[in-house]
């Protein structure tokens, strides 16, 4: 990759192309002919393509990073995880020994070992569930939530323009409560 500091002063020796900076925060256009025009044009694109390829290096470099640290992290994940389920069946034997000495809970320094009832599990069909709920009108265990359809809403309304404001209209009436904005004109460099 180039060095932008590199560049533009191989670009000052070869073609005196100097962008002045002084210049630019007086924001005075310095372009007075087609030519430096064109020359801006181009050191333009080559800036941007230089900022891609910084984003992909970047991106490349990221990734490659991110897939050491995932390897190294699998390999001691891996040792870690039997040692973890070792350990923790290791302990559970001798909670289901005391367990059968009538101990419900032994308590340790570091911790207590002890057996819990997990809660129940529920599982349902959301359809069916919704249909018994609205057949037995039981409203209070339902969510409801309506939100207006706005690409559609966009396309069947009018815009209706007056020297203050943009009134936007469906079938006639305003809707009072959108406000609409109207935006500058975009300059874009292709």
């Amino acid at each position: 990759m180039i060095d932008i500091l590199d560049y533009l002063k191989e670009v000052e020796d070869e073609d005196d192309f100097i962008i002045d900076v002084e210049e630019e925060k007086n924001n005075e256009c310095v372009i007075n002919d087609n030519m430096t025009a064109e020359r801006f044009i181009k050191r333009y694109k080559e800036i941007v393509k230089e900022t891609d390829e910084a984003k992909l290096y970047a991106d490349n470099y990221v990734k490659d990073a991110q897939m050491k640290a995932e390897k190294y992290l699998e390999s001691v994940t891996k040792t870690l995880n039997y040692q973890e389920s070792y350990i923790y069946n290791q302990l559970r034997m001798y909670a289901l020994q005391k367990k059968k000495e009538g101990k419900k809970s032994i308590k340790f320094v570091n911790g207590t070992l002890k057996f819990k009832k997990a809660p129940e599990k529920y599982s349902y069909e959301d359809e069916e569930l919704l249909k018994f709920l609205q057949d037995n009108k039981l409203n209070e265990f339902l969510n409801v939530k309506i939100t207006p359809k706005w690409g559609e809403l966009k396309k069947a309304s009018t815009l209706d323009k007056d020297d203050e404001e943009i009134i936007m209209k469906i079938n006639d009436k305003e809707i009072p409560c959108v406000s609409v904005q109207e935006m500058p004109e975009g300059f874009y460099i292709s």
